[in-house]
């Protein structure tokens, strides 16, 4: 799936949002399970993606995105009375902070954040970086599609080395001289181990400061699972892809595919 940004500005209208998938799912879902219900996992799976590649520009609309298909999900609990709902993460990614010294000898850069920088961007660092991969000059694309008029030499010799040499790391390079106009800042390009939230609609007997196992003995509990017999049979369990696979796995850097 193509990123929000990228859907929404690049007029991509062919494929669904997250909110439609969720609402499409539920639709289907509720008429199916009839009295036994059913169990549906809604993924912001790019927030993550995002975060890896430090572009805060894309990490916010996907994130927006994210929080108007949970929307959907409470109005189907809300309506159904019966639905429980848990909404977190399995970890936070790229160590976001919402203000950053970019001179450490200029103090009064440390209290600049400019987050509505983020809405002159009309594209993800990803697909930037295609296009620089495709020829299109440096500065004429950070331009044209983040309204970066002011790319310091050292940027733009930065991302021209990772397009000759680290193409994994272009898009990150460009992310960051999204994110630092916005006095974005990023700690990594991976996961950190900060907590991460968790919200939960009729779900009164989780909460507080947990392990992220709590969540698991939870939905176990809630649906009356053994986990132990399940686990006997999944030993056995072993599907085949099928051989008429027509979309290629695409890969990604950041999980091992």
């Amino acid at each position: 799936m193509p990123m929000v940004i990228d859907r929404q500005e690049q007029k991509l209208t062919s494929v669904p949002s997250l909110p439609d998938m969720t609402r499409k799912a539920l639709e289907l879902l509720s008429k199916s399970a009839g009295d036994d219900g059913f169990f549906l996992m809604v993924e912001g799976s790019q927030i993550d993606l995002a975060g890896h590649n430090n572009d805060a520009a894309a990490q916010v609309r996907e994130t927006t995105e994210y929080d108007m298909a949970m929307q959907a999900v409470l109005e189907f609990a809300k309506s159904d009375g019966h639905t429980t709902v848990l909404s977190t993460s399995d970890h936070e990614t790229g160590g976001l902070t919402l203000g950053i010294q970019l001179d450490p000898l200029v103090y009064d850069d440390a209290y600049k954040y400019l987050p509505d920088r983020l809405s002159e961007v009309t594209a993800s660092a990803s697909y930037m970086a295609e296009l620089i991969i495709a020829g299109s000059d440096i500065n004429d694309t950070v331009i044209r599609y983040a309204a970066v008029h002011d790319l310091t030499a050292e940027e733009e010799a930065t991302i021209a080395y990772c397009k000759s040499n680290v193409v994994s790391s272009l898009v990150s390079a460009i992310g960051r001289v999204v994110s630092r106009r916005a006095y974005i800042g990023f700690t990594t390009g991976g996961h950190t181990g900060v907590d991460v939230n968790l919200y939960g609609y009729n779900a009164a007997d989780i909460g507080g400061n947990i392990d992220n196992t709590e969540v698991s003995l939870f939905i176990q509990r809630l649906l009356g699972l053994d986990v132990e017999e399940i686990t006997e049979k999944l030993k056995t369990f072993n599907p085949k892809p099928p051989s008429n696979r027509s979309v290629p796995l695409r890969s990604d850097p950041y999980h091992g595919l």
